[in-house]
C-alpha cells in the first residue's frame, strides 16, 4: 500500500509539472515558481529575502527537484537545472526559518541533524 501511495504521489507531482510547463506563461519559469503554484504550504514570504521555498526541496534526493531536472534536461534546458544545496547551504536556511519558532534546546538538537539523507 506504502508503494502505491508513492507511485500515485509522484505521478501526480509529474502530472502537474506536465501542465504547469505546457502553459506558455510558465516557458522559462524556474522550479521556485513551480514548487510555489504545486505547494503554496512550503513557501513563506520573507521581507530581506522574499520568497523562501522550504530547504527539503533542494536535498539531494527530493523527488521534486529530480522530476524538475529531468525534464529541463530533456527540454534542453540545462540552465533550469536545480542542484542540491549543501549541507551548511541547508543548515543556515534551517536556522533562519525555525530560529523565531524553537526554544534554544530544540533548536540545537536540529543543528546535529544528517540532511543529507
Amino acid at each position: 500500500m506504502v508503494r502505491e501511495a508513492t507511485e500515485a504521489c509522484l505521478k501526480a507531482i509529474v502530472e502537474h509539472l506536465a501542465e504547469f510547463i505546457s502553459n506558455p506563461k510558465n516557458k522559462d519559469a524556474k522550479f521556485e515558481d513551480w514548487i510555489e503554484e504545486v505547494h503554496p504550504e512550503n513557501v513563506a514570504m520573507t521581507k530581506k529575502k522574499g520568497r523562501k521555498i522550504d530547504p527539503r526541496f533542494y536535498f539531494k534526493r527530493s523527488d521534486h527537484r529530480m522530476i524538475w531536472n529531468m525534464l529541463a534536461h530533456n527540454r534542453q534546458r540545462d540552465s533550469l537545472i536545480v542542484h542540491p544545496r549543501t549541507m551548511q547551504m541547508l543548515r543556515e536556511s534551517l536556522n533562519q526559518s525555525v530560529s523565531n519558532q524553537l526554544s534554544d534546546e530544540d533548536l540545537a538538537s536540529l543543528r546535529q541533524l544528517n540532511l543529507d539523507s
